[in-house]
């Protein structure tokens, strides 16, 4: 019978305490990240929509990198239904298009 030694225990507890440090940091990041998303769209001037800017690219760029890169193909590996899948992501984009062309109209006509 192999009974973890004290140091492969130690070892584990630090690997879940780890684990249980970074969930419950990035638990906080979040919000803080909101926060301050929020200040720099509302800040006059060019600055403000310039840094905004930057921000929702990198925010595109990472948004394209996971869809792209890392979802898709997992789940265009697996064999079944890949017309369905194909159809269903296709139908998501065009829903997304949709909504975002709606949302921009209406802003326009209405003013935000």
């Amino acid at each position: 019978m192999n009974h973890p030694t004290f140091v492969e225990d130690h070892e584990q507890s630090l690997v879940e305490r780890f684990h249980s440090s970074s969930l419950h940091s990035s638990q906080h990041v979040i919000p803080v990240g909101i926060i301050i998303g929020i200040g720099i769209q509302h800040t006059p001037g060019t600055s403000g929509e310039t840094t905004s800017a930057i921000l929702q690219a990198l925010t595109c760029g990472i948004f394209l990198h996971v869809i792209f890169g890392d979802f898709l193909p997992t789940e265009f590996s697996r064999g079944r239904d890949r017309i369905l899948r194909v159809l269903f992501v296709v139908l998501g984009f065009i829903i997304n298009a949709v909504v975002i062309f709606s949302l921009v109209k209406m802003e326009n006509k209405y003013g935000a």
